[in-house]
């Protein structure tokens, strides 16, 4: 059980366990705060990919109803990971609420040791990449970011 554990990264969890067992991960507009007031949160609340209602209704199903910044779980940015990261491909949306937090996450996994790229989909909302059938943009952006999350796997 993951939230049994004392540490606040599911890659943190794993490789505690079984160190170097996640070796990269693709992080997807990370959701990694429960703190809404960065500047992305206010413009882009009504996103059309996701709102911050959404963003509010995800995190209290997440804790069980119980939000609140006490959870380390909610405050991903609050301290060293316990566990180096392993490398880290992040990709945030321009008009995405989260895109905000999730620069601030690449920066502070960079901060602490691990590798890390950073992809600005210009033009694209939160869950662009379920788009591709619909968006030839989208379409481009998810080519590469799997190119870029490939190449990061390679380098093992």
């Amino acid at each position: 059980d993951l939230h049994s554990f004392p540490t606040r990264r599911s890659s943190d969890l794993l490789n505690a366990r079984v160190p170097g067992l996640v070796a990269a991960q693709l992080l997807l507009y990370p959701m990694v705060e429960l703190d809404f007031t960065r500047a992305s949160y206010a413009a882009n609340a009504g996103s059309p990919g996701i709102s911050l209602d959404d963003i509010q209704f995800y995190w209290n199903a997440f804790l069980d109803g119980r939000a609140s910044h006490a959870d380390p779980r909610a405050t991903l940015l609050a301290g060293a990971p316990q566990v180096a990261a392993p490398r880290s491909l992040v990709v945030v949306a321009q008009y995405d609420p989260l895109h905000d937090e999730g620069r601030e996450y690449a920066v502070f996994l960079e901060r602490f040791g691990a590798r890390t790229e950073l992809i600005e989909a210009a033009g694209m909302t939160h869950g662009f990449m379920r788009l591709q059938s619909e968006s030839a943009a989208a379409r481009r952006w998810a080519d590469m970011v799997t190119a870029r999350f490939d190449a990061l796997w390679e380098r093992r």
